[in-house]
């Protein structure tokens, strides 16, 4: 979602850009203080200023992409909101790459460090040199945006962290569905287990666990025969409705006895533990067998 500049985006470079000014006019009189934390002051506000401009542009970008994506009917890519704010713009382009890239290796470190050398100065300032200051309104101004700056790195660690943890599930989940995919999964639903779906990272987190394809392929498969249970052909697969004929590979639910196309039901298990007919467990979770949930 492309992010527009808005109200709030405006009132904060214009307060930033003031107390720019601000200090520039007033950049000789701070030459008293132990340290030059008008220096901290004005970069650090740049810095903020550029971070948003960077966000703006990131967000556009990706914004483009997905809507070339959409003209050319392929799917949104992987990421909602803070999958795209924080570690998602890599799947948009080369330009929204850079942008990441640029963010999360060089300007949030610098910002950390800066932020943390500024909380020196000031400490330094306020203890040695405390009327330096042209007014009593840059120290406390000094000490209020510190304090929304630590808060911004806390906030924005977090979320990154969040994302991160997010991204990594669903490329996990990702991994287990090309892991059961064969040929006649293929044939049947399409490559799946791609970079790019239909959800975001949000929505693909929040999807319930299913079993690992190493606990899929030890539940019980066999072909429909040619007589026997099957026989004439007819019974129905409840996943891709339609009928179970002879020669085809299909499991048997061991607690339930539902029984499916070994393709539709493997892919389903992927994502829920569930008999997608009755809603009971797939395999029981009190015994003793090894059975891995992902």
């Amino acid at each position: 979602m492309f992010h527009k500049i808005e109200s709030n985006d405006l009132a904060l470079l214009v307060s930033l850009g003031y107390t720019c000014v601000d200090v520039l006019q007033d950049w000789d009189r701070f030459s008293g203080c132990k340290k030059p934390i008008h220096v901290w002051l004005l970069v650090s506000c740049a810095c903020a200023i550029g971070f948003r401009f960077a966000r703006l542009l990131g967000s556009w970008v990706a914004s483009s992409s997905d809507a070339t994506a959409a003209t050319q009917g392929s799917s949104r890519p992987i990421g909602g909101r803070l999958g795209e704010c924080m570690l998602d713009m890599s799947q948009k382009g080369v330009w929204a790459r850079i942008v990441e890239s640029f963010t999360w290796t060089l300007f949030v470190p610098f910002f950390a460090v800066w932020n943390v050398i500024g909380t020196a100065w000031l400490w330094e300032v306020l203890q040695e040199t405390p009327q330096c200051t042209p007014s009593d309104t840059h120290i406390w101004f000094s000490s209020g945006w510190l304090l929304l700056c630590h808060c911004w790195l806390i906030v924005h660690t977090a979320l990154a962290a969040k994302a991160w943890m997010m991204k990594r599930n669903v490329q996990r989940a990702q991994a287990n569905l090309r892991a059961v995919t064969d040929a006649d999964a293929v044939a049947r639903w399409g490559e799946v287990g791609g970079a790019s779906g239909a959800f975001s990272l949000e929505e693909e987190a929040a999807r319930p666990r299913g079993l690992c394809p190493e606990a899929i392929t030890r539940l019980p498969c066999e072909v429909v025969p040619t007589s026997g249970f099957l026989h004439p052909c007819r019974r129905e697969c409840a996943i891709c409705l339609n009928d179970m004929c002879c020669g085809e590979s299909v499991r048997h639910l061991p607690r339930c006895g539902h029984t499916f196309h070994r393709a539709c039901i493997d892919l389903w298990m992927v994502r829920s533990t569930e008999c997608p007919l009755c809603k009971q467990e797939v395999v029981d979770r009190s015994s003793n067998a090894p059975v891995t949930f992902c």
